[in-house]
């Protein structure tokens, strides 16, 4: 796995935001990433469980980050983002992205 690189004020890759996500992505082939996260509690909706917005904001860089390519890497910005919530995501525990 290569990591690819983080900014320093994106809300959720920057490693200098004191209010970021802090995630940290990974490459795990071609047009595929992957990153480890424990949501904290101050970032949930309803009680246990992952406030929608920060859920889209961690699918909208995911996205975007499978297809940055490594040399240089390309940074993009989304267009459109349309999610449909499936299931509840909670704080507190181990989430794969």
């Amino acid at each position: 796995m290569n990591k690819q690189p983080n900014s320093r004020q994106c809300f959720v890759c920057g490693i200098e935001n004191p209010i970021g996500l802090h995630l940290k992505f990974y490459e795990t082939g071609p047009g595929q990433v992957t990153a480890a996260y424990i949501a904290p509690e101050h970032f949930q909706g309803y009680p246990g469980v992952l406030h929608g917005g920060i859920v889209a904001s961690i699918l909208d860089e995911t996205a975007g980050r499978a297809h940055m390519g490594d040399s240089p890497p390309r940074f993009m910005f989304t267009a459109k983002l349309e999610v449909r919530y499936r299931k509840n995501v909670p704080v507190g525990q181990p989430l794969k992205i």
